[in-house]
C-alpha cells in the first residue's frame, strides 16, 4: 500500500504503480458521479460497486500470493499526517461503518467466510478461455481472454480469426 495524499513533508516517495493511483484515474475516466473531485457522490454511480469489486479482487489476489496471513491482517502504512488524511489511519473509524476501524478491513475473515473470487480466466496459443462469453485474443505477444463482441459486431483488430472461437 502507498500514501495517496502526501505533502512535500512526507518522507516517502510516491509510487505511481501502486493500485491506489490507477484506481483514482479510472474514476476520472469513467466520469459522471465517479469523478474523483466528487468523492462523496462516487458511490451513487452504478458502476462504482462493479469497479471496486474488481479493484478488491486485484488487491486480494496480490495479498494472497505475496503475504502471509499475519501480514495480510496486520501490515498497514504508518499513520503519518504529512502523508495521508487522518481518515485513512490504521485505527480511524470507517466512515459510515462505525464501530469498524480501517484495519478491520484487512481481516482474513472476509475471504475465509464471506466471499471468494474465481481465478482470472486465461488462455495460451493453443487453449481457449473456457467461457462462451470470452475468446482468446492472440493478436499480441501474450494471449489474453477478451469479452466477445455482440453478433455482427466489429471484430477489426483481431487478424488471427480469434473471434470465431
Amino acid at each position: 500500500m502507498t500514501y495517496t495524499l502526501p505533502s512535500d513533508k512526507c518522507p516517502y516517495e510516491v509510487n505511481w504503480e501502486w493500485i491506489e493511483w490507477p484506481h483514482g484515474n479510472f474514476h476520472g475516466y469513467i466520469g459522471g458521479d465517479m469523478v474523483t473531485m466528487f468523492p462523496n457522490k462516487a458511490a451513487n454511480d452504478i458502476i462504482f460497486f462493479f469497479f471496486h469489486s474488481h479493484v478488491n479482487k486485484i488487491f486480494v489476489d496480490w495479498r494472497q500470493t505475496r503475504q502471509t496471513r499475519s501480514q495480510r491482517e496486520n501490515d498497514y502504512p504508518a499513520d503519518l499526517a504529512d502523508c495521508e488524511n487522518s481518515g485513512h489511519f490504521r485505527n480511524a473509524t470507517m466512515s459510515q461503518f462505525a464501530p469498524f476501524k480501517n484495519i478491520d478491513g484487512h481481516k482474513s475473515e472476509y475471504t475465509d467466510n464471506m466471499y471468494e473470487y474465481a481465478p482470472k480466466p486465461n488462455c495460451t496459443a493453443t487453449t481457449d478461455c473456457g467461457s462462451r462469453f470470452l475468446f482468446c485474443d492472440r493478436s499480441n505477444d501474450a494471449p489474453r481472454c477478451v469479452s466477445k463482441v455482440r453478433p455482427g459486431g466489429n471484430c477489426k483488430g483481431f487478424p488471427n480469426g480469434e473471434f470465431k472461437n
